[in-house]
């Protein structure tokens, strides 16, 4: 009985928790066209030629429960099943942190993670290393002699208004193919593309 409009259904008996009673698809078919708001939620159909709404409730929103509530429910069965979620380790780290106040170095705390996670961080382990532009940026301020050629924009240390570029060999191997393998280097050789990238840009050992 749904709104006076009485239905006849075929029910199966099931284990379930929350509900009296489930309908499902196989009910829905025996409607015909309907309906529905799930923003409300309600659905509307025709019944024995009659217009029939039906309305649902919205879910509560989720609060803590006090001790007191806990124990309440369990006491008139109230709760169907309790689940915890507890993060166990499952794999022995290979270093244990040191008992001191010095801190793990980069290469030392990723030996800590498990094997799986450590060979995906030591490919990136340059991108946890320090920046090394800052402290030559710091140190062509301070150095007298460093200024005459040195100058900073944005974060940025330029030679003779070439950008610097620091200790980083791919960095560095990826401008030179860029150079010699795109229409600005011509595909020329070695002395013609150093020539180029020379122009633009400088790091230490450049010939």
């Amino acid at each position: 009985m749904v709104d006076q409009h009485l239905f006849t259904v075929s029910l199966y008996v099931l284990p379930i928790q929350g509900a009296d009673v489930v309908l499902g698809v196989q009910w829905l078919q025996t409607l015909g066209s309907f309906v529905s708001d799930f923003s409300v939620p309600s659905m509307q159909f025709y019944h024995n030629d009659a217009l029939l709404t039906i309305t649902g409730s919205k879910p509560n929103t989720l609060t803590q429960a006090s001790s007191h509530q806990l124990h309440r429910m369990l006491q008139t069965n109230a709760i169907a099943t309790f689940h915890s979620i507890s993060m166990v380790p499952t794999h022995p780290t290979h270093i244990s942190p040191p008992q001191s106040t010095n801190p793990l170095t980069d290469a030392q705390l990723i030996q800590t993670f498990h094997p799986d996670i450590q060979s995906i961080l030591n490919n990136y382990l340059p991108i946890f290393s320090k920046p090394q532009g800052q402290n030559l940026i710091r140190k062509a301020q301070e150095d007298t002699k460093m200024r005459q050629h040195f100058s900073h924009k944005s974060d940025l240390l330029y030679f003779k208004d070439r950008l610097f570029i620091p200790e980083e060999t791919e960095l560095r191997l990826e401008i030179l193919q860029e150079f010699h393998a795109s229409p600005l280097g011509g595909h020329f050789g070695i002395q013609a593309t150093l020539a180029r990238v020379s122009a633009s840009f400088y790091w230490p050992g450049m010939h």
